[in-house]
């Protein structure tokens, strides 16, 4: 990948590990921009902050990483405002979202049992669960797949890594208030 990898260390002290990659391989299309998020308006930072004081909302994370499940997981229990729900595979992630009646549900597009697309058609044709916004958090930053998920109807379409300011301006702007 025409990139680096190093290490910074000191006995006693800790190590600093590094590395360097190209944002494209050659031949290969050009990255997605991340979305401009703009800054919230000081009545929507207070929204935000009563909201989050509010009772906890139901995201459904659909993701057969664990190592994201819990990096997400970290970053709702600092931020608050969310109960995370989560789920491994296509058919435990539909399962909990007709359960648990989720106010979002963030995806995954490569599950082991199936695509992004799937769970997309297949809550949008069921009546309980036709209405839950959907938020895409992907490594799959190719034009065509964006542009596809948002025909199919998902409110966002976020890249991994995850930049954690713009996965709760979208979480907050989708999610559908509490009961």
């Amino acid at each position: 990948m025409d990139g680096q990898v190093g290490v910074d260390s000191k006995l006693g002290v800790g190590s600093t590990f590094w590395f360097v990659v190209r944002a494209s391989a050659p031949g290969r299309p050009e990255p997605v921009p991340a979305p401009a998020v703009e800054p919230l308006s000081p009545g929507a930072a207070a929204e935000l902050a009563r909201r989050a004081e509010d009772a906890p909302r139901r995201l459904l994370y659909i993701e057969d990483n664990t190592a994201s499940r819990a990096l997400l997981e970290q970053l709702v229990a600092h931020r608050g405002g969310f109960e995370v729900v989560a789920a491994g595979t296509v058919t435990d992630g539909l399962d909990l979202a007709r359960r648990t009646d989720p106010e979002t549900v963030l995806l995954d597009l490569h599950l082991p049992d199936g695509s992004g697309e799937d769970v997309v058609r297949a809550l949008h044709a069921d009546p309980r669960t036709a209405s839950i916004p959907v938020v895409v958090l992907t490594a799959d930053a190719t034009p065509e797949r964006r542009k596809t998920l948002l025909d199919m109807g998902v409110q966002a379409y976020l890249t991994k890594p995850v930049d954690a300011a713009a996965l709760f301006v979208a979480l907050e702007s989708v999610t559908r208030p509490g009961d």
